[in-house]
């Protein structure tokens, strides 16, 4: 298997465990099943899958609180963020080279094992064609200089900048972008008023699910690529989340 198709698997297993762990009333066995992943996921050598992983440790306490009432659910929601975000702005501030360090310890090169090349490709290809972009996927069908750098020194069978967001910008432009973010938005909201709302394992599976490949998608292309086993979890989300606030059924009324 290839490492990168092992450290998604890894951690999709390890989110999943904790919440059926939850969903059955078994938590503290959901949370040693996921730990055993913890090996596996050295095996896979990701950085990425490493931040993602550890996106446990605010998950876990808003699943462990969901049962407090809906006060308790948004200081859950109101501290997971704040952790989620000061903890990276702490370790900026401090000067501490975290990201570095972690890739040292990994053994890989500070350009993210070609993706910082890959990078600087896409940011080129978007100040060509900054508001209606090239096509979806046009940049890696049609041949060009670029192209055939970076399959000759990164990657031979590369056909993604391993940046969701690139990505969409290079496809797409602002116009697609505005519309993309719009709809990831929409269901994040929803997902939150979801949550608060019923404290379900279910509701923070999903919003949790959302924000992972939220992060995720800074180092992989894991959102916008056709028929995504994740546009179907959104897409659920999305539709789960209507049917529990009232917004969504299946047959329409009659009139």
């Amino acid at each position: 298997m290839h490492k990168n198709s092992l450290a998604k698997a890894t951690v999709n297993a390890a989110h999943g465990l904790v919440t059926l762990g939850f969903y059955w009333r078994l938590s503290i066995l959901g949370m040693l099943a996921a730990a055993l992943m913890i090996p596996v996921l050295g095996m896979a050598q990701s950085a990425g899958a490493y931040v993602t992983f550890a996106i446990l440790a605010i998950y876990v306490p808003v699943l462990w609180i969901r049962r407090w009432g809906g006060t308790a659910r948004r200081v859950a929601l109101l501290f997971s963020l704040m952790v989620l975000f000061l903890v990276p702005l702490a370790i900026y501030i401090s000067g501490v080279d975290a990201l570095g360090l972690l890739l040292e310890r990994l053994g890989k090169d500070s350009t993210l094992t070609g993706r910082t090349v890959i990078w600087a490709f896409g940011l080129e290809e978007i100040a060509k064609a900054p508001i209606g972009g090239v096509g979806f996927g046009a940049f890696w069908s049609v041949p060009s200089y670029a192209r055939l750098y970076i399959e000759a020194y990164v990657d031979e069978g590369l056909y993604w900048f391993h940046n969701s967001y690139i990505e969409l910008m290079v496809g797409n432009g602002l116009l697609g972008a505005v519309t993309f973010f719009g709809l990831l938005i929409a269901v994040v909201i929803r997902c939150f008023r979801w949550y608060l709302q019923d404290g379900s394992v279910t509701s923070g599976y999903y919003l949790f699910y959302v924000l992972i490949n939220l992060v995720a998608a800074l180092s992989d292309n894991v959102i916008y690529n056709e028929h995504s086993i994740r546009h179907m979890l959104i897409a659920m989300a999305w539709i789960y989340a209507g049917r529990a606030l009232g917004r969504w059924r299946d047959v329409p009324p009659r009139i």
